[in-house]
């Protein structure tokens, strides 16, 4: 009997832990359930950590721990929810079933979330830049029909052409290149822009990249553009050894299991593929779609006929539809009905113009639609075979419906850019102020607010479109070419491409042309000729070391206002800057300047924008305490700079500064420079 007394103690005692256990649950339901929704505070705290470190890793393209995070956030979502089936508040007798399910389900929990808190810990961010072209949330899951039946944003018409190359983009579909073809404004791009963001919605590939063409194809800028997306390292040396890189990092990708699909658009030329890494066949999972304008183009490139998809104008019910709904007026007005539906018949079912002209009428009384349809009576659209012309007339319209000159302006200076450019806002900020666009503006700040009103207002006009670029703005070729065709009107839009001296201008433009750029790539030498006395914004840039200007190639443009220098390689002589008492704006960005000397930019006294990023200059000098009218001053770049005493407290009107260096990099600051920085941080905008 003594010998199974402490047996059957030890088997009570056994019995009795679950029981406990149990009684617990119901006692302790309250403050289990406390206790939970305390614990579940701090995981949604966590969550929101999670949230705000994948927002700031996707806005600088930094690399995401995507499956784990994925996954932890799935499983803090599902646990969230399961939560909110708890009962909570029970009292009584009758709710003992209730209160001891809370209190069970509660304790359990609690448990779970202590596990994805610690989870959470074990989840590493990285500063290791991202390859843009990397899909973020690539899941892999099939395509089903009913995925092929949801169409975002595609005109009726279209949509059996939009299926067809999605079937097409299947991994088991064994066509690996494909292309979009049709007239300049036919929505190309537009379609092109829906069928990346469904592939990429749906994960089939884990790299997708856009790379712009555009009608000057050059082998070695594609090449980095495809390496920057890929986040591909490519040596500057050699092209060859570029394409080799680029192959590997293809067939790599390939054999690690991953689809990329590569997209170049706006494709005027043939391009050889083997330029960019790929023969044919492709690695296994790549795919290629181009769009462009000339279907011969997509012939010789070996695209079958069967995967050239044609791109034609709108049919009359789409046109119909697209128009009304984007100028937003009933058609039920007799009369305004009658004067859209000539509108439509001038347009040709051409997308661009369609949107353009009814944007310009948006909002518009009626007599507004009169003058819009007079105007486009008076150019006798019958007599214009080519779309193009009516493009030109439908953008003249709506730019002369443009209510603010401010907006007009810009969308003029854009023009200026290279075509398929990302322009940036800045730059536009910059040679804005110099060429006085912002009269009612006190400050840079005000005409920044105005600049981004305005860009604003020209994309929702169809005059601009948006940039994948952040900070930048795209303009449609179309628009592009509406303005370089008046020059006469404008007095600009005179650009230089490669040194091919046939597409200079003639003598006759000398006077009229008061801005112009100049790509200075391939040439040596300016026309002994050139001479624009009138010009108020001058522009060159990408001129390699062994182009030299004249001696006098400054002298001879002394009413500039504006003067931008960008990647000109060949040393330039500040002193040789001087010579214009108008300029207000000056920006040389990864300039060469001799024994990077900038002395002399203090003569020019009636400066307010000065910029000098990446330049290599490595003094400030006293001098500069002369430019009294500057307003904005950017040092980006200029590492081990440098600074006289006293020239930031002699520069009383300076709003903004930028002195930003890459790591491990410093700009020297005496005593002195602290002290004048302390002294003007409270009313100057500083960024390092």
């Amino acid at each position: 009997m003594e010998f199974t007394t402490p047996v059957i103690t030890a088997i009570v005692d056994s019995l009795m832990v679950p029981i406990k256990e149990h009684l617990g649950f119901f006692f302790f339901s309250t403050k289990n359930v406390a206790s939970m929704n305390k614990k579940l505070t701090k995981l949604h705290e966590a969550k929101h950590q999670m949230e705000e470190k994948k927002k700031h890793a996707l806005e600088n393209y930094l690399l995401i721990p995507n499956d784990r995070l994925q996954h932890w956030l799935k499983k803090v979502e599902t646990i969230t929810e399961e939560i909110k089936k708890i009962p909570t508040g029970v009292n009584g007798c009758l709710n003992l079933k209730i209160k001891y399910k809370a209190g069970k389900s509660s304790f359990n929990y609690l448990q779970e979330i202590d596990s994805l808190l610690e989870e959470q810990k074990n989840i590493e961010w990285s500063n290791e830049k991202r390859p843009f072209a990397l899909v973020i949330n690539s899941t892999g899951s099939g395509t089903s029909q009913t995925d092929y039946d949801v169409i975002p944003n595609i005109f009726l018409s279209r949509v059996s052409i939009f299926k067809d190359v999605l079937k097409s983009l299947e991994p088991d579909n064994n066509t690996q290149i494909m292309a979009l073809c049709g007239l300049g404004g036919m929505g190309k791009t537009k379609m092109m822009e829906e069928i990346k963001k469904f592939m990429e919605k749906k994960g089939k590939f884990q790299y997708v990249l856009r790379v712009d063409i555009g009608s000057k194809y050059e082998p070695n800028a594609i090449q980095k553009s495809i390496a920057k997306g890929m986040g591909v390292d490519l040596p500057e040396e050699s092209r060859h050894v570029g394409v080799e890189r680029l192959r590997e990092s293809f067939e790599r990708i390939s054999k690690e299991g991953k689809n990329i699909l590569l997209i170049l658009d706006d494709v005027w030329e043939a391009i050889d593929l083997n330029n960019i890494g790929l023969t044919s066949p492709f690695p296994k999972g790549f795919k290629l779609m181009i769009t462009s304008r000339d279907e011969n183009v997509c012939i010789k490139m070996d695209i079958d006929k069967e995967s050239i998809f044609e791109i034609h104008g709108l049919e009359e019910a789409d046109a119909n539809t697209f128009f009304w709904e984007t100028v937003k007026v009933s058609n039920e007005d007799d009369r305004l009905r009658t004067i859209g539906e000539d509108i439509l018949k001038k347009c040709r079912g051409l997308p661009l113009a369609i949107k353009t002209i009814a944007l310009a009428l948006k909002g518009q009384e009626k007599d507004a639609w009169e003058v819009a349809h007079k105007d486009l009576q008076c150019h006798n659209l019958k007599d214009i075979e080519k779309l193009d012309g009516i493009v030109n007339i439908i953008f003249e319209i709506s730019y002369n419906h443009l209510k603010k000159d401010e907006d007009k302006a810009i969308f003029v200076l854009c023009d200026l850019f290279l075509d398929d450019f990302d322009i940036a806002l800045e730059e536009l900020l910059m040679y804005g102020w110099g060429l006085q666009f912002f009269k009612k503006a006190d400050s840079l700040g005000e005409a920044r607010r105005r600049t981004r009103t305005s860009i604003h207002n020209l994309i929702s006009a169809n005059l601009l479109v948006k940039s994948h670029t952040a900070g930048c703005v795209k303009m449609h070729d179309l628009a592009r070419d509406f303005v370089l065709s008046n020059i006469s009107k404008f007095k600009q839009a005179s650009i230089v491409n490669h040194g091919n001296k046939s597409q200079w201008h003639t003598q006759d433009t000398h006077e009229s042309c008061e801005r112009i750029l100049i790509t200075c790539k391939g040439m040596f030498e300016f026309p002994k000729d050139f001479c624009y006395r009138n010009l108020v914004l001058l522009k060159l840039m990408n001129g390699d070391k062994l182009l030299k200007l004249p001696d006098d190639f400054h002298k001879r443009m002394e009413k500039l206002e504006v003067m931008a220098y960008d990647k000109i390689r060949y040393p330039l002589c500040a002193q040789s800057l001087c010579y214009s008492m108008s300029l207000r704006t000056l920006c040389l960005h990864s300039c060469s300047l001799v024994d990077n000397d900038i002395s002399f930019l203090g003569n020019l006294v009636t400066l307010e924008v000065l910029s000098l990023a990446h330049c290599g200059i490595n003094k400030l000098p006293s001098t500069i305490k002369k430019l009294k009218m500057l307003k904005l001053l950017d040092l980006n770049g200029c590492f081990e700079l440098c600074i006289d005493d006293g020239v930031f407290q002699s520069l009383d009107k300076l709003e903004e500064l930028y002195m930003r260096v890459s790591q491990q990099k410093s700009i020297r600051f005496s005593d002195a420079n602290c002290d004048e920085l302390r002294h003007i941080l409270g009313y100057l905008w500083v960024v390092f």
